[in-house]
């Protein structure tokens, strides 16, 4: 019970909105990207909170509601407003004669960099929704595959999300999770990759900005040492007029690949066979013959000399005229090129 003591307002955000969460440290970001992420969740009305260190009478190891920011209050430059759950203001800051009386108050964006410790944005739409499934694992590793038709040209969120280590026992931590999102418009040829990785909420996340249409998504990560994690989850956030499928993982790889069989093959390495496991959560390939391994990794094909280096991130993307294909093989030879 004590596990759950503090912790960040993002998780209580996402546990109530169901939305997607970003969240910031101030040693990975600038503070004019801070300022932007401000301006425009204030614009579009995401609620955002801080936790603080404290300092100018803001408390510290405490939360505080970021109501929003404006360029310019009363001569004092960019502001920031805070509201203290406490329902008190203790604020002792520059900008003076504010109502000590009422948990909200106005602090510069100077001060407001002193103080915060961490920042959480909830992308909250009230026309979206989520749309989610579970992701079994076996060995601390899978994937999930989705197919999601969007009739507008709003942009969807997708996230692959694990448990996290804060509310686990001693006995069940791991290793630091790995996680990759992968999404394609049907017809295209560009695979968008993950684009957010937030240790803070426990997800790989990929914002999809594309136009309307049927995308094929796909999610896989693995958690090493986490044997005993039986699994994870993946959410869609979208509007309520999309239409979302869950698809094997086979069926959604082979559809984002644009293949759509089990033996594929390659001019050089000659037939492969799926494994019956994953590599990171991702289905991979045997060659028939030498022992090599391939699997559609970062949007592209890559070849690994076995199945231990690849999962230490060891292995070679194949060529343009290497790419690996169905139906009967050919004869001939092509280039490799190291990653």
């Amino acid at each position: 019970y004590k596990a759950i003591e503090g912790g960040f307002p993002g998780v209580v955000f996402k546990g109530i909105l169901q939305a997607p969460v970003s969240s910031y440290v101030p040693s990975a970001i600038h503070p004019e990207k801070l300022w932007k992420k401000l301006v425009e969740a204030t614009t579009k009305k995401w609620p955002m909170a801080i936790g603080s260190h404290g300092g100018h009478g803001i408390a510290g190891g405490h939360a505080y509601t970021v109501l929003g920011v404006t360029e310019n209050l009363k001569d004092f430059g960019r502001a920031v407003e805070l509201r203290n759950p406490w329902g008190e203001n203790g604020y002792s800051g520059d900008i003076q004669g504010q109502d000590k009386t009422v948990g909200r108050f106005w602090c510069t964006f100077q001060e407001f960099q002193d103080v915060w410790s961490s920042l959480s944005i909830s992308h909250y739409h009230s026309d979206f929704r989520p749309y989610g499934a579970p992701v079994k694992l076996k060995d601390g590793q899978g994937g999930a595959g989705f197919r999601v038709t969007k009739t507008t040209d709003q942009p969807i969120t997708v996230e692959y999300q694990w448990p996290s280590s804060r509310l686990l026992p001693k006995p069940c931590q791991g290793g630091a999770p790995t996680g990759t999102v992968m999404a394609r418009l049907q017809g295209s040829q560009r695979t968008l990759m993950t684009s957010e990785k937030d240790i803070i909420n426990n997800v790989v996340r990929l914002h999809v900005p594309g136009p309307a249409g049927t995308y094929v998504v796909y999610g896989g990560g693995a958690w090493k040492g986490a044997s005993w994690l039986e699994g994870a989850e993946m959410i869609i956030y979208a509007p309520m007029s999309s239409k979302v499928s869950v698809q094997g993982i086979d069926q959604s790889l082979l559809n984002m690949m644009g293949m759509m069989c089990d033996r594929p093959w390659t001019k050089y390495w000659g037939r492969f066979s799926k494994a019956a496991d994953t590599i990171n959560g991702f289905p991979y390939f045997t060659a028939d013959q030498g022992g090599g391994q391939t699997m559609y990794w970062n949007g592209q094909w890559s070849f690994g000399p076995s199945v231990a280096k690849s999962k230490l991130g060891f292995y070679y993307k194949l060529s343009v005229l290497e790419q690996v294909r169905c139906g009967q093989p050919a004869i001939g030879l092509a280039e490799e090129l190291p990653v």
